[in-house]
């Protein structure tokens, strides 16, 4: 049976930031690159609320919200304007032989995101659990992995963000930014980006066993 997997996320003080209309138009255009790299089905609301339905099986959900919260961060227009979203993630099984329209917003993938979006207080980054026990090893591995994005620069954000949208090397995101391949190591390295790639890995295969 096909799985899809369903973030749900708001923008962080939307209504706050300058730059408003920066701010809606780069969510937008984030949402347009993961219709065409992942094949997702994305929908806007409200201005500043989004959805991102994707193949869960086909597509690491995990690192799809890690380019979602690193390529807003990244934009930011200085430190005291800062970029960013809470995002929430649920996946589930389909039922029969059903393609992936993801036009049914019934399926549990959509409800769980979304009220695991709507319980969530402090944090910005949340995964619904099949059970208790799973909530709550969740919780914690996203706790730490959230306190690591709320502490990277624009600079940080924008090569993480790079290095898992496009999955090069590091000299080959230097040619892209226009920076020296040292500068690109160092920057990934503050934002303990090997340890932030582990945790996508294992999170989104702990993530699918939960719904097994």
């Amino acid at each position: 049976m096909p799985r899809i997997a369903v973030i749900t996320g708001d923008l962080i003080n939307s209504t706050k930031v300058r730059d408003a209309a920066g701010f809606h138009a780069r969510l937008k255009l984030m949402m347009g690159l993961l219709d065409e790299k992942y094949q997702a089905n994305t929908t806007i609301y409200r201005g500043d609320g989004f959805q991102v339905a994707l193949d869960a099986d086909r597509f690491n959900a995990l690192e799809v919200a890690i380019i979602i919260r690193t390529g807003l961060i990244a934009q930011s227009p200085d430190k005291n304007n800062r970029w960013d979203a809470r995002v929430a993630i649920a996946v589930d099984h389909g039922d029969g032989e059903e393609d992936l329209s993801f036009v049914d917003q019934n399926r549990l993938a959509f409800v769980n995101s979304g009220r695991t979006l709507d319980a969530m207080e402090k944090d910005h980054f949340c995964i619904h659990g099949g059970n208790e026990s799973a909530r709550l090893a969740l919780s914690v591995a996203t706790g730490f992995a959230d306190d690591i994005f709320n502490q990277l620069t624009s600079t940080e954000a924008e090569v993480l963000y790079h290095y898992f949208l496009e999955r090069k090397s590091h000299s080959d995101i230097a040619r892209l930014l226009g920076k020296k391949r040292p500068t690109i190591t160092l920057a990934l390295q503050r934002a303990k980006y090997t340890l932030i790639d582990r945790f996508a890995q294992n999170m989104n295969k702990f993530l699918n066993q939960c719904n097994d």
